[in-house]
């Protein structure tokens, strides 16, 4: 899935080029009068002051669940294997929600270094 995400992404291309097919394409969408959402091409980058749930508030407002109990931080990691805080299904949701795991990862949402998986996520980044 990663790879293919890598390879569809519009942020390693030409702005020129991006803007030059974007252009048209919200002017037919208007004249159509269709609701036409592109993704954005510059990524928002995130300050020491901004908090972390500023960034992304899924980690405080509830797991993702993958198929066998397992928490993740949100649905866009897709799959547990990238990064998962327990297994809610057999731990309880209340011991895994508020585990060590969890709370550190939140605590790095907020910081100069958040965790990986949010780095390369395009809904923390403002481009989804």
């Amino acid at each position: 899935m990663r790879a293919f995400i890598d390879a569809q992404t519009l942020l390693h291309q030409d702005r020129s080029r991006v803007a030059a097919v974007f252009a048209p394409a919200r002017a037919e969408a208007v004249r159509l009068g269709v609701a036409l959402r592109l993704p954005s091409i510059t990524p928002r980058v995130h300050g020491a002051q901004v908090p972390g749930r500023a960034r992304c508030d899924w980690p405080w407002r509830g797991p993702c669940i993958s198929y066998d109990g397992k928490a993740m931080p949100c649905c866009m990691v897709a799959t547990p294997d990238r990064i998962n805080f327990g297994d809610m299904a057999s731990k309880g949701v209340a011991a895994v929600w508020n585990n060590d795991v969890y709370q550190t990862f939140r605590e790095r949402l907020s910081s100069e270094s958040p965790p990986e998986v949010c780095r390369s996520c395009a809904v923390y980044s403002g481009t989804f």
